[in-house]
């Protein structure tokens, strides 16, 4: 817009300007300061969801490494039960074999010829089985340990488990958890969601209030001045004799 001097008067000091950043700092420092508060409140809501998330992952964590360690027992105690069998399945062939006196086999009431080559045989067959699975000294077998420092080995059949040894109910356990954790980040997402929105609304209300009564006291502060014209500071590129109204403008909203 052009602006006529003469006809305006702007050597007499019609034309005035004001701060209007100054202005809103100062007078929206009480909102601003109840806003941080509610905006730490809600920040503390979601902190605590944090917090729920870390104490569970720890947990699930813990439970991994339990996983781990009852796989390993599991394992371990399989293979003495499958060394086991063999043993006891040897043992009792064998005996049968030492047992038979004659070299006729009785199967549903009928005889059964066998050749006494045949029957040598098959004895030093099962009892060389044996032999090599008592060779083997399965039940002296150190079971599986962990080192720990300045303790030394700790055998894992002494561990204590937070709920079972058994893989099953662990893995269902972290299932679980992955699913509590999973619905925490969706319930602290949908929260920000929320807040900020909430937050976003207020502040413009508030801002909208703020500057409105600010208009209002530049409003009056012009016609009690009797300037014409007012310009944001910001916007001023060159004016000798323009009247800087700020001052006024906050002495006036104090009022």
């Amino acid at each position: 817009m052009e602006i006529l001097l003469e006809e305006n008067k702007a050597e007499s000091g019609t034309v005035g300007y004001v701060d209007v950043v100054k202005i809103f700092n100062i007078y929206s420092v009480s909102f601003k300061e109840s806003f941080s508060r509610e905006v730490e409140e809600r920040q503390k809501k979601v902190d605590e969801l944090k917090k729920e998330i870390d104490h569970y992952t720890a947990k699930k964590e813990k439970l991994e490494t339990e996983y781990q360690i009852a796989k390993m027992l599991e394992e371990f105690y399989k293979n003495i039960q499958s060394s086991t069998q063999t043993i006891e399945s040897a043992s009792q062939l064998d005996s049968v074999s030492n047992s038979t006196n004659s070299n006729t086999l009785n199967l549903s009431g009928n005889s059964v010829s066998v050749s006494s080559s045949a029957l040598a045989q098959s004895t030093t067959s099962l009892s060389s089985l044996s032999d090599v699975v008592s060779s083997s000294n399965v039940y002296a077998v150190e079971e599986p340990y962990i080192v720990m420092p300045g303790v030394g080995k700790f055998p894992l059949s002494n561990y204590k488990f937070s709920i079972s040894s058994s893989t099953l109910e662990i893995s269902n356990a972290i299932t679980q958890l992955d699913q509590l954790i999973s619905k925490l980040k969706n319930d602290i997402s949908e929260l920000k969601k929320k807040y900020d929105e909430e937050l976003s609304k207020k502040a413009s209300k508030e801002n909208e209030k703020i500057f409105k009564k600010i208009y209002d006291a530049i409003e009056e502060v012009s016609r009690e001045e009797r300037v014409s014209i007012v310009i944001d500071k910001k916007s001023i590129l060159f004016g000798r004799k323009t009247v800087d109204l700020t001052d006024k403008v906050i002495e006036k909203l104090r009022e």
